[in-house]
Order: structure tokens, then sequence, then C-alpha cells
């Protein structure tokens, strides 16, 4: 009697995974470039949270609302898009790749400009 309890339940429990619903597309979709934009600007924002949270304290930049501003969006639709995008594996990775890359030229060390020469006197 135990094995057909186990038996249901694991049934009812594949059923239940087999279903996933599509994640509906909000009513304001955000381009991927705007979300690949806003999460470049959340990660470079939380760095700064962490190697630097004086600049933003003196700057009054509180995170949240000053992406929320930014991006002319809210908490609720940031969330919908992220849940949108995130449920579109292949298109959610190439929105991160991008932000990767991002980040790490943005970290890389950046050419001096050339000094100018000054001409010699004879």
């Amino acid at each position: 009697m135990k094995n057909i309890y186990l038996i249901v339940i694991t049934l009812v429990l594949l059923a239940a995974c087999g279903h996933d619903k599509p994640v509906p597309k909000p009513e304001k979709l955000l381009s991927e470039q705007e979300m690949e934009n806003i999460m470049y600007d959340i990660a470079l924002l939380q760095a700064m949270r962490q190697a630097a949270p004086k600049v933003l304290e003196d700057n009054d930049v509180d995170v949240k609302n000053y992406i929320y501003k930014k991006y002319k969006t809210d908490s609720l639709n940031y969330k919908q898009n992220h849940t949108y995008y995130a449920s579109r594996l292949d298109v959610y990775e190439d929105i991160q790749k991008k932000v990767v890359e991002r980040l790490n030229k943005a970290k890389a060390p950046q050419p001096k400009p050339q000094e100018k020469t000054k001409p010699q006197k004879k």
C-alpha cells in the first residue's frame, strides 16, 4: 500500500513539473538592449557600493531608485521583464555575456594618451 502512495505522489510531481506555463510578455517590454544596460548599471553600482560606498552616499545615489529613474521604469516592471528574459535562457545568457564583456572592457587598463613631443630647438 505504501508503494502505491509513493508511486501516485511521484506521478503527481512529475505531471506538475511537465506543465510549465510560459512567462507572459510584460505590458511594457524593455528591449534586450535596455535590459543589458540596466543589468550593466546594476553591476557597476553594486561594485561601487562595495568598493566606494562613500561616493554613492556623498552624491545621494540610491541604487534602486537611480535605476528606476534613469530607465523610466519601476520595480514591478523591472521584475516582470527580468523574469520574462530569464525564462528565455538563450536570450538571457546572451544578455549576461554582453554585460560581462562590457564589465571586463571597463576594468581593463586603458591606454594612456600619447604625449605630444615638443619640437627641439636648434
